[in-house]
């Protein structure tokens, strides 16, 4: 007689999952047992609204995530901001493997982290720079061909022959991503300092980007004069803006395309 193993459904009401370690109780404490559990076992976010309750689907709800805008600067060392935003000292680091694949479009972030595929499209660049950046697509792996169709419709694939009916990591770099030659696949260890600074949400990164290493800056907020604000603050104010995308490609020494991005224009 065929033995099955218990399953356990874990509904943790209350725990206020988000991304952002900043006066984030739960993503600053040491819980090596829920981190194992939340990247080994499958799980999702619930919504309690009004008339309705129940499971979200993985994928992202635009509509229901603050939008913030960004600005974020690279250099080979930021010693200096790291001195002048006057570091915590208990802004705990966070370390993390990640997978960027880089389209010279530039209008769409991808990345893997913690074995789930991340999509966000730039939506908008303002008069001084700043980026405002929309998810649009999330979901866990092992992926099946209805999230890779799901994955087309924001993010264009070419998806003519699906053999698999589902794909781990590597089988959709290697099957899926490779089929179009224009993408890059980078792999980045990330050490993250997350905090908060002029009001804003701050970032300090120390990256590992194939044989290179580079160090990165952020400022996020929803409204663009605290940003601009605290830029000012830090005499950072001519500095431009560079995202992931444009900073990875040139820390590789990759050819940039010709984008609206580039040529300064905005994206509704």
């Amino acid at each position: 007689m065929q033995r099955h193993r218990p399953v356990v459904l874990v509904i943790l009401d209350g725990w206020g999952w988000r991304e952002e370690v900043a006066g984030n109780a739960i993503r600053q404490a040491k819980a090596p047992t829920f981190d194992h559990l939340w990247k080994t076992c499958p799980h999702a976010s619930c919504v309690h609204e009004a008339r309705m309750s129940g499971c979200m689907s993985s994928k992202m709800s635009a509509n229901k995530i603050a939008l913030r805008w960004e600005w974020r600067c690279f250099a080979p060392s930021l010693a200096t901001i790291a001195q002048a935003v006057s570091l915590p000292s208990d802004a705990a680091s966070r370390e993390s493997d990640e997978i960027y694949v880089l389209d010279p479009r530039e209008t769409e972030n991808v990345k893997i982290r913690d074995g789930a595929l991340d999509i966000k499209r730039l939506r908008q660049i303002d008069a001084d720079g700043l980026e405002l950046w929309e998810p649009v697509f999330k979901a866990r792996f092992p992926l099946s061909r209805n999230d890779l169709a799901a994955v087309s419709a924001v993010w264009p694939l070419l998806l003519e022959t699906l053999p698999r009916e589902t794909y781990t990591i590597e089988q959709f770099i290697e099957e899926v991503i490779s089929l179009r030659a224009d993408l890059h696949v980078v792999r980045v260890h990330k050490s993250r300092r997350v905090f908060t600074f002029a009001g804003c949400i701050a970032e300090l990164v120390r990256l590992a980007v194939e044989s290179r290493t580079l160090e990165s800056f952020s400022l996020e907020h929803e409204e663009p004069k605290r940003i601009l604000a605290a830029l000012h603050t830090l005499g950072l104010d001519g500095h431009a803006n560079t995202n992931y995308l444009l900073g990875l490609r040139r820390a590789l020494g990759l050819e940039r395309g010709t984008t609206d991005q580039q040529k300064g224009s905005r994206h509704g």
